[in-house]
């Protein structure tokens, strides 16, 4: 903007025909002054707008028009259009009520008020300082119209979480003047203006070829899990890799079979076992088995053959991470990439096929042999038995040399720890416990998406301690109060009498400390039940 502005006040002084005009000057000697005096450029663009128009309308100067028109122009740009969204919570507006307050009275209010106004006005985006308004102007909320101020910013924040994070990433790589970030810039820029933006859009349009857009979808699947109730874990970071689960899958009468990690897993929530299963990882109100192949064959034969063939060509994750892929076959590569609507795609050596049958297998694979046919054929014949998994996360760690499974069943999480080639552990875990899980495996933190609960089950645990040091701390005093009666009763220069009351007040302290030893095992069992 002051940018645009300069440009239009050079052209206004450069030109005669319109620099001639007393009143034109007049108005653009006071806008050069209110620059000058650090005044926001935003409100001095539009007052000088509105000041030529209006003089435009006495002379009618056809110059003076088309400068009129590129000052129109400019509020349709991209940029412009930003810059409106960036300001939308209009805090100078928010000032002007505070300089009205009766708080504004107190020099000290007064200064900060002054201050945060004279910071917007040379050049501070309102959305980017949102959080220094709250924070300065909240401590004054025992005035009405200052609390109700910062009522409105914090609302604002608090719904637009999504839009704030896609502005902070537009504003960072603007700021680089970079050319590698201009074309993502003009691209996230259109995405915010017309709200065609979500994390997953994100990521199928960019992957994680872009460092600052992969923080911005790690920060609006936050945002959006907290919204929409989806599942998520972020993107994982430089070392660890988070991906949801493709593969193949069908759905029987009591749940689901997946083929992943070379296993059929069958996923239900039923009572007992089947019979089918050759090892029963949880047998809860969840079941979570390995199902014995020879079954599956005969069960579910087509099932079976997709899963052979899926398993023959070697589909791994795509070095995207976007999807599956084969790369076994020379010169054919076939994968599955997740689309905006979560669903998968077929490709073809990096293309996207509209539909299976648009694949000629025996043209594309003209000097492979039948066996490499039959199987591709199995694949794209079956795509709608391949599934992208939003409830299952995969996550792998490079470095640690770490992987492992996270399932999610209605508020239930479950981990598979893969401790070998062949070793799996499974395990439910509440978010604490998913926290540490991996906070220890993979140095990944997953407080920013759960912290509300993982706050609580600490929260819960510290009680419990506290408790348990509180019982022992009393136990340490009644057991001095018990040798201490113990060395009374073996005074001799005491009558009988005597001894024997301090026998009685010594069982009593006795059977106290025992009462409180049961306590403490109680509760420490009680904090091992809230871990489980």
């Amino acid at each position: 903007m002051n940018e645009f502005l300069q440009k239009m006040l050079a052209e206004l002084n450069s030109n005669k025909s319109v620099s001639s005009e007393p009143l034109v000057k007049m108005i653009v000697e006071s806008a050069n002054k209110s620059i000058a005096l650090g005044e926001n450029v935003a409100l001095v663009s539009a007052n000088l707008k509105t000041g030529l128009a209006y003089i435009n309308k006495t002379i009618k100067n056809p110059e003076l028009s088309t400068l009129l028109t590129k000052f129109n122009e400019s509020a349709n740009t991209p940029e412009a259009k930003v810059t409106a969204i960036a300001k939308e919570v209009n805090l100078l507006a928010k000032i002007t009520l505070l300089k009205e307050s009766n708080a504004y009275s107190n020099p000290l209010v007064k200064t900060k008020i002054d201050s945060f106004e004279s910071y917007l006005n040379k050049g501070a985006v309102d959305f980017a300082v949102c959080a220094s308004f709250i924070n300065m102007f909240e401590q004054y909320n025992y005035d009405v119209t200052i609390k109700k101020c910062v009522a409105s910013v914090k609302q604002y924040v608090n719904e637009n979480q999504s839009k704030l994070a896609v502005l902070n990433t537009i504003y960072q790589m603007d700021s680089l003047n970079s050319p590698v970030y201009a074309g993502v810039s003009s691209d996230l820029k259109s995405m915010l203006i017309n709200d065609s933006y979500t994390a997953d859009i994100l990521k199928v349009k960019y992957g994680t070829t872009v460092p600052a857009v992969s923080i911005l979808i790690n920060d609006l699947l936050i945002i959006e899990s907290t919204q929409t109730g989806n599942f998520t874990l972020g993107e994982g970071n430089f070392d660890t890799k988070i991906s949801n689960l493709i593969s193949p899958a069908i759905q029987t009468a009591d749940g689901l079979l997946v083929y992943t990690d070379n296993r059929f897993l069958s996923i239900r929530e039923a009572n007992g076992l089947l019979g089918n299963e050759s090892k029963v990882h949880l047998d809860g109100a969840f079941k979570i088995a390995e199902v014995d192949p020879n079954y599956v064959k005969t069960a579910y034969g087509n099932f079976y053959d997709l899963c052979e063939a899926y398993a023959t060509l070697g589909f791994a994750k795509s070095d995207d991470g976007l999807g599956v892929e084969s790369k076994s076959i020379r010169n054919f590569k076939l994968g599955f990439k997740v689309n905006e609507e979560k669903g998968v795609d077929l490709y073809v050596n990096g293309s996207k096929v509209g539909t299976p049958n648009a694949v000629n297998v025996s043209e594309a694979l003209a000097l492979e042999n039948n066996m490499v046919k039959t199987k591709v054929s199995k694949i794209i014949e079956n795509t709608n038995c391949l599934f992208n998994f939003d409830f299952i996360k995969e996550i792998s760690n490079d470095r640690t040399m770490t992987e492992a499974v996270l399932v999610k069943l209605n508020e239930k999480y479950f981990i598979c720890e893969k401790v070998n080639t062949s070793d799996r552990v499974w395990n439910e875990v509440n978010e604490l416990e998913m926290f540490e899980f991996f906070k220890n495996k993979f140095n990944y933190d997953i407080s920013p998406i759960f912290g509300t609960e993982i706050n609580k089950e600490v929260a819960k645990i510290m009680q419990i301690e506290e408790k348990k040091r509180d019982i022992l701390a009393n136990i340490e005093k009644l057991e001095g109060s018990a040798k201490k009666l113990t060395e009374s009763c073996a005074n001799t220069d005491l009558n009988a009498q005597s001894i024997n009351k301090l026998e009685d007040i010594r069982e009593s302290v006795e059977k106290t400390i025992n009462n409180l030893k049961e306590e403490f095992i109680r509760i420490d069992l009680l904090k091992k039940k809230e871990l489980a």
